[in-house]
C-alpha cells in the first residue's frame, strides 16, 4: 500500500520523507519541530535518528493515507425498512450497469462496490423480509460479481480494516485491476 520512491516527482498521493537530513536537503526552510512540509508531504526521523518517532510517524502516516483513500468513497447501508421500492429498483438498475463487479461477504453483511459507493446489505435485516443468505448470494452471482469471503482479508498490509469492512471490496478491486495498490509514498 505504501510504495518506496527515490525522488519526489509529480507525487499524486501523500508522501513521507524518512530522515531529517533528506527532508532538510529537499526543503531547506523546513523546521525540525514541524512534521508537515506541505500539502500531503510529511517527514519523519530515520530509525537511526529516532526509532520510536519513526515507528509512530509511519503508523500515523498509514492511517492518514487510509483515511484519504477512504474519503473518496461513500458508504450506504441499505435498510429495506427505510428505502422505498422505487429507490431499491434504481439501485438494482445501477448495479446492472457496473463493469467491475466486486463484493465482499463477512458472514453477516454483503458489501457491494457501486462506482464510488459501497452498498451494505445486512443479512439480519434482509432475513426479516424473507431474503436468505443463499438467495442473496445467488442474486449477486447472477449479476456476475466476484465475491470475496472470509476474515483473512481483514488484515491488509499491516492495517486492520475490521472496523472498516466496507473498504475491503474497494481494496480488492484496486488490487485486481491495478498493477499496484498504492495509497501513499515513502521517500527513503
Amino acid at each position: 500500500m505504501l510504495k518506496s520512491i527515490s525522488k519526489i516527482e509529480n507525487v499524486d498521493k501523500p508522501t513521507i520523507i524518512v530522515g531529517w537530513s533528506k527532508a532538510k536537503s529537499l526543503y531547506p526552510n523546513q523546521k525540525i519541530t514541524n512534521k508537515e512540509i506541505g500539502d500531503n508531504i510529511f517527514w519523519t526521523f530515520s530509525e537511526k535518528e529516532k526509532r520510536t518517532e519513526n515507528v509512530a510517524d509511519l503508523d500515523k502516516f498509514k492511517k492518514f493515507c487510509l483515511s484519504k483513500f477512504e474519503g473518496q468513497y461513500k458508504y450506504f447501508f441499505l435498510n429495506p425498512f427505510e428505502v422505498n421500492y422505487s429507490n431499491i429498483k434504481k439501485i438494482i438498475q445501477k448495479i446492472d450497469t457496473i463493469t467491475e463487479k466486486v463484493c465482499f461477504f463477512d458472514g453477516k453483511e454483503f458489501f457491494i462496490l457501486v462506482d464510488n459507493v459501497v452498498l451494505g446489505l445486512n443479512l439480519d435485516f434482509l432475513s426479516l423480509i424473507s431474503f436468505t443468505e443463499n438467495r442473496v448470494k445467488t442474486w449477486i452471482k447472477s449479476k456476475n460479481f466476484e465475491i470475496f469471503e472470509g476474515i483473512d482479508i481483514f488484515n491488509i498490509e499491516g492495517i486492520n480494516t475490521e472496523h472498516k469492512r466496507h473498504l475491503i471490496p474497494i481494496i480488492n478491486r484496486e488490487k485486481k485491476y491495478e498493477k499496484e495498490f498504492i495509497i501513499g509514498y515513502v521517500l527513503e
